[in-house]
């Protein structure tokens, strides 16, 4: 080949793209690569391999498109890879699809609402961590049911007296979640993100324990209003507010109220339903040029445009019986 391999000892091979470290150096060539610069300038959630000068391979994985994390963009990503002591390095699948999973459970936070069932992947396989089982062991956590973006710690206890594992059990630890409820970093603090039925996991040795939780929606952190106007009446509309906390899950049961400029609505406060939404009809005043519709969840107000005034332009009508304008060339 080109670069001087012999492929035919080659046993297995995944493909990825671009380059993004070469030699110890930036190396993106997008258009060799047939690539938009956007898929390297917009920060994604990624994944990369890469290997060190003495022969280490580097996996990684970058959380994105989520409130905990933004995501990278290639330079970024060519960056973090130097870092982490690679001197080449080429970036993988990303997106939905960036997962690592460790001992068979998910540890990263995934940015779609579960995991992506992909057609490939990059394995490294090893023997089991050898340590001596503890009975009973468990993941206890401080709430029954978390609440998104609010973190907790987690424990991993064992035995009737439920023991919290010793310093030198916790190194041997890892955990991680399913169902992609959120994302819990290797000292086993769990931050919540979607508000579903998911499980926290965590292994030891050959063990595997997991909690089965309900993650529910944080406060309101984003409220927005639209307004939908009837096509056969111009003076009346439907206002829908949508309340929503930091990680985008609808937030239910909070109170609206109404603040309607140049018309009048149906039903003026009420609360959100089983799906974050609170919808009211509104008459809208025929003399008003001002018309707006502004609602209020806790602090955070929204506000929409209502139509605007229709101006009334009445056609001309001669007094009856009079002449008819003649119209012509003045000589």
């Amino acid at each position: 080949s080109n670069c001087g391999q012999d492929w035919t000892r080659v046993m297995q091979a995944v493909g990825g793209g671009p380059w993004i470290l070469k030699d110890g150096k930036e190396f993106i060539d997008l258009e060799a690569e047939g690539m938009g610069a956007s898929f390297s300038t917009t920060r994604h959630p990624r994944t990369a391999v890469g290997t060190t000068a003495d022969g280490k391979l580097i996996m990684a994985t970058v959380d994105g498109r989520q409130s905990i994390s933004a995501g990278m963009s290639l330079p970024e990503l060519s960056a973090l890879m130097k870092r982490l002591g690679c001197v080449n390095a080429i970036n993988l699948d990303g997106g939905g699809s960036t997962t690592m999973a460790i001992r068979g459970i998910v540890a990263n936070s995934i940015s779609g609402s579960d995991e992506r069932a992909v057609a490939n992947g990059f394995l490294v396989f090893s023997e089991t961590f050898k340590c001596a089982e503890l009975p009973k062991l468990a993941i206890a956590c401080p709430v029954d049911n978390p609440v998104s973006g609010m973190g907790v710690q987690l424990q991993l206890l064992y035995g009737d007296e439920r023991t919290p594992l010793a310093e030198d059990q916790i190194k041997n630890v890892v955990w991680g979640v399913s169902g992609a409820v959120g994302f819990v970093d290797q000292s086993g603090y769990f931050i919540p993100i979607r508000a579903k039925k998911g499980k926290i996991q965590a292994t030891y040795g050959s063990q595997i324990t997991e909690l089965e939780i309900t993650v529910v929606p944080g406060p309101p952190a984003d409220v927005k209003a639209s307004i939908v106007h009837d096509k056969t009446n111009p003076l009346r509309s439907m206002l829908t507010v949508v309340a929503s906390d930091t990680n985008g899950n609808r937030v239910t049961g909070k109170d609206v109220i109404l603040n309607i400029i140049g018309g009048k609505a149906d039903i003026e406060s009420g609360v959100t339903n089983d799906n974050g939404e609170f919808t009211t009809g509104i008459t809208w005043d025929a003399a008003a040029s001002d018309r707006r519709a502004i609602a209020v969840v806790g602090n955070i107000a929204a506000e929409a445009q209502g139509p605007p005034r229709q101006s009334s332009v009445l056609p001309a009508v001669e007094p009856p019986n009079s002449a008819p304008t003649q119209r012509g060339t003045i000589k």
